[in-house]
């Protein structure tokens, strides 16, 4: 299904990191609610030394337009920037929305709600988010 009230961004080339974060911050001030299963249901193999990456055969071209990006997403988590990955025709109609989006939820909420500041100058993340209140030794490690 396609998220139409708040479309994966499209104008952030060579973005990996950060995409997600960025969504999670469209979805939740469109008014949608989010949450972690209280199990794991999937891993992820996060290394990648069995091939190579998109990263390691476009480095050169795409260093400048990641970092772009990377800037992009960090200015639009800390409410500075209006339209990061919001695409031309979400961002004519700015009137009556916020990042291109309808707007249920104010940026402040969000900040609060996920317990994660992202403004310049306070960058603090709440005793609350830390490991989602659970108890370190809940999460599984390299040495489990």
């Amino acid at each position: 299904m396609r998220v139409v009230q708040a479309p994966y961004p499209r104008n952030l080339p060579g973005l990996f990191f950060g995409e997600e974060l960025l969504q999670l911050q469209r979805l939740w001030c469109a008014g949608w609610d989010v949450f972690a299963p209280p199990a794991a249901i999937a891993f992820h193999l996060w290394s990648r030394k069995h091939r190579p990456t998109f990263q390691a055969e476009r480095w050169a071209e795409s260093e400048a337009q990641r970092q772009r990006s990377q800037a992009q997403v960090a200015s639009a988590l800390a409410g500075e920037e209006e339209d990061a990955g919001a695409s031309s025709s979400e961002s004519s109609s700015r009137s009556s929305r916020s990042n291109g989006l309808p707007q249920h939820r104010s940026l402040d909420r969000f900040w609060e709600h996920a317990g994660v500041d992202f403004r310049c100058g306070i960058r603090a993340i709440s005793e609350r988010a830390r490991n989602a209140g659970w108890p370190a030794e809940a999460f599984l490690t390299s040495e489990s």
